[in-house]
């Protein structure tokens, strides 16, 4: 992005900040968003060890246009603000900076951070008990959004229970409800709740403790039904492997990262960032944590997901697995036999089991996804944790062109192949845009574009 005499400057300031990712998520948005009529952003961190009114002072002078605010300042901070938002005042911390013309506004954008990662995989919350571990400096954030959720019942467990009894007492006195309680990690076996939502807040776990719970592996991870940590490196944490060793869904912190900066984002320029830029900077944000994950292919048979996957596969010098080849590799027959013997439900069933062992086992590399995979919610779901999916539309005429012949189909059989691609493709596109944040339009661009488009986008 050029920067011109009408861009914006918008920054962060900490101490240290030397560290901080958050240039990644909002450059990468004003970069993709510049072109259009979004506001032409530039965004850059500033060390203020001391002095911190005069450093908001001077930045509101210099006519800076919001900030992001992080340790050690997020709650000295708030005594040099115009206003202070709801959610922030709760909290007790701010860590975002809105210009207004006296001066900045403080908000707290943690809580609709973790808000929207729960929403992005489908995690509901209204009604449902959540047990969340930790009582440190993003718990009160996470209890805050829980409640603005509507959440049944939530047990705040911590090593000492009088940070954990505070957090409840003001999250309780705020929303006007006994939905917060405080317990200790001893107690936790007492919880008789199953299908619990869980929420590991404390750093524990985090890199280079890559082998540390802040819980031990026991029985209550058979009364968890989903968790989150908000850890984002390693992509796996110990309290997420315990998860999946049980049998469920986990997913690490690094959405909650990226939402909190999208969200302010939007309350610095105005501007709604579209989901194909959120997935963009999700991939850039990983890369720049140092965390590899697979990119995967998505799309109707005949949309060319295998060709693309070899190019990219020679593009970037990583590994193709073939979702389709590698079930037929474990059954030891044919797709088409597996239907015929077996049924199309128990092939489907084998396409979950898959999905489950590439979390499991941390696949990277280009994975290419059978043109049904989406089909399940369950599905769509865990392809969310495992990396970001690249949709490849291609329109029923070019599909036509590319599958007829082909007695490798076994839902293609028959007669009027033409109205049966129609008629899939009007049950599956949704299902494709669903499950993948990146759209790439096939029709008419062979699969060496196809792969530099997608590596332009994700690279």
């Amino acid at each position: 992005m050029i920067i011109s005499g009408t861009t914006r400057t918008l920054g962060l300031i900490g101490n240290p900040v030397e560290h901080t990712l958050s240039p990644v998520i909002h450059n990468t948005i004003s970069e993709l968003m510049s072109d259009g009529s979004a506001m032409k952003c530039v965004y850059v961190p500033f060390h203020v060890e001391e002095k911190l009114g005069d450093a908001v002072k001077g930045a509101h002078a210099l006519n800076i246009l919001g900030m992001n605010v992080t340790v050690p300042h997020k709650q000295d901070v708030m005594e040099y603000l115009s206003s202070v938002d709801d959610a922030a005042a709760v909290i007790g911390a701010v860590n975002t900076l809105v210009r207004e013309e006296n001066g900045y506004r403080g908000l707290n954008t943690d809580a609709e951070g973790i808000s929207r990662e729960l929403d992005f995989y489908g995690i509901e919350i209204e009604g449902k008990t959540v047990l969340m571990l930790g009582a440190g400096g993003a718990s009160k954030a996470v209890a805050y959004a829980l409640a603005k959720k509507n959440a049944g019942k939530v047990y705040i467990c911590n090593r000492t229970l009088a940070k954990a009894q505070q957090i409840a007492d003001c999250v309780n006195a705020h929303f006007g409800r006994d939905c917060m309680s405080a317990m200790t990690y001893e107690k936790i076996s007492e919880i008789e709740e199953d299908e619990l939502v869980a929420i590991q807040c404390t750093s524990v776990g985090l890199s280079p403790r890559d082998d540390e719970c802040v819980i031990p592996d026991g029985d209550i991870f058979d009364k968890i039904a989903v968790g989150v940590d908000l850890v984002y490196k390693p992509a796996q944490t110990q309290f997420m492997k315990y998860l999946r060793a049980h049998g469920k869904p986990a997913y690490n912190g690094l959405r909650m990262l990226l939402y909190q900066g999208i969200a302010a984002y939007e309350h610095f320029t105005g501007d709604k960032v579209p989901q194909e830029v959120c997935e963009i900077a999700a991939r850039r944000l990983e890369m720049a944590a140092g965390i590899r994950r697979p990119i995967i292919l998505c799309g109707y048979m005949g949309s060319g997901k295998s060709t693309v996957a070899r190019e990219l596969s020679r593009k970037l010098g990583i590994p193709v697995i073939d979702t389709d080849e590698r079930i037929v590799k474990t059954q030891g027959k044919s797709i088409n036999d597996i239907f015929a013997q077996q049924g199309e439900t128990a092939f489907r069933d084998m396409e979950t089991e898959l999905i489950k062992e590439l979390i499991r086992e941390e696949a990277g590399g280009i994975i290419s996804l059978g043109g049904g995979m989406v089909l399940r919610e369950e599905n769509r779901k865990l392809l969310r944790a495992l990396g970001p999916v690249v949709f490849l539309e291609a329109s029923p005429e070019v599909i036509y062109k590319r599958v007829s012949g082909n007695s490798d189909r076994p839902l293609l059989a028959g007669d009027d192949l033409m109205g049966k691609i129609e008629s899939m493709l009007k049950i599956r596109t949704p299902l494709y845009k669903d499950a993948a944040g990146i759209c790439v339009d096939t029709d008419g661009i062979n699969a060496a574009a196809v792969a530099e488009c997608i590596i332009n986008k994700l690279m």
